[in-house]
């Protein structure tokens, strides 16, 4: 592995056209994870995944080489396992170069971008997206004002939703979460009217599946932006479906199609299958599979339904096809 980190991405447009003689604007060296095999470069450049000071992805340049790699030749790709392996190299690499990032700087003048214009920037850009994308649940007081981003923004929505009635009967056991799953709650369902589903009351409710009063077990809970992310990780059995009992998402874009099934609990007389209260789908394998997976709270879809319950209900016919 070969890494190399500059104070500034200017400093790639100086040497590609003051050192390398390169034509205007042609960039054969930037910011990036280049793979290559047997002394030849395979591919276009990967952004490297960084959690943390994501603009040092375009100031760091890492060069990962298999020997024997046997790429895809046509594709010029890698099996997924040595791509992830190189994404975590580069990771680890940047994060061990940016320690010394004060010694690039020279002794006179300012850094690119100071922080001062960082800060203002991304206040900014906050600012700019509440007000193109403002969050309104009726009936509920929610601090959150804008719609969910990331993963991180789907967590303290719905925790919020939870403190606001909009879900009841869910205690958390802890925010603390391991190195598979997200988090783990139980189910504390009273006998009374306010917990069991009614179409015309409370849609929201759990259904007949449920005796009242009911307390359960510690049971596992996900959050996720996007569904189909999930669907991902258990191809690559980082997380099993048959541990998870609630996913808590803000959208489900349509590639889980393929895998899982979508029941809406929202429209028509569904809910009276729902088990946790608020959920908005339940899971099942496509081909058939009659065995619930776990349910589902789609964020966008409940708000949706919030906002305009009929037209909601008519969405989810025909979006899911069930």
């Amino acid at each position: 592995m070969y890494a190399a980190f500059m104070d500034s991405t200017k400093q790639w447009d100086r040497f590609n056209d003051g050192v390398l003689g390169l034509r205007a604007g042609y960039r054969i060296l930037r910011g990036g994870l280049q793979m290559a095999s047997d002394f030849m470069p395979q591919g276009e450049l990967i952004t490297i995944p960084l959690k943390k000071a994501v603009g040092y992805q375009h100031n760091t340049h890492v060069i990962v080489h298999f020997s024997d790699g046997s790429p895809d030749l046509g594709r010029k790709t890698f099996q997924p396992e040595f791509n992830e392996l190189a994404a975590v190299l580069a990771t680890q690499a940047v994060k061990a170069l940016i320690q010394f990032r004060s010694l690039l700087r020279p002794d006179t003048g300012s850094p690119v971008v100071t922080p001062d214009l960082e800060l203002h920037e991304w206040k900014r850009e906050q600012e700019n997206w509440r007000d193109t994308n403002p969050l309104t649940i009726p009936g509920a007081n929610i601090p959150v004002l804008s719609k969910p981003r990331q993963e991180q923004d789907v967590v303290a929505l719905f925790n919020q939703m939870v403190g606001a009635g909009i879900f009841r009967g869910i205690e958390f056991l802890g925010s603390t979460f391991n190195e598979r799953y997200d988090g783990l709650f139980r189910l504390s369902y009273e006998d009374s009217e306010k917990f069991r589903y009614d179409r015309s009351t409370n849609p929201l409710g759990v259904g007949v599946v449920v005796d009242l009063p009911h307390r359960s077990e510690p049971k596992v809970l996900e959050y996720k932006f996007d569904f189909d992310s999930l669907t991902e990780d258990f191809d690559k059995e980082v997380k099993f479906a048959k541990h998870i009992d609630l996913v808590v998402c803000w959208t489900a874009t349509g590639e889980f199609s393929s895998k899982y099934e979508l029941k809406p609990l929202l429209p028509g007389t569904n809910g009276n299958d729902r088990v946790f209260f608020g959920s908005t789908h339940a899971a099942y394998r496509v081909g058939g599979d009659t065995e619930l997976q776990f349910e589902v709270v789609i964020l966008d879809d409940l708000i949706r339904y919030l906002c305009d319950a009929e037209s909601e209900g008519a969405r989810q016919r025909t979006l899911y096809c069930y």
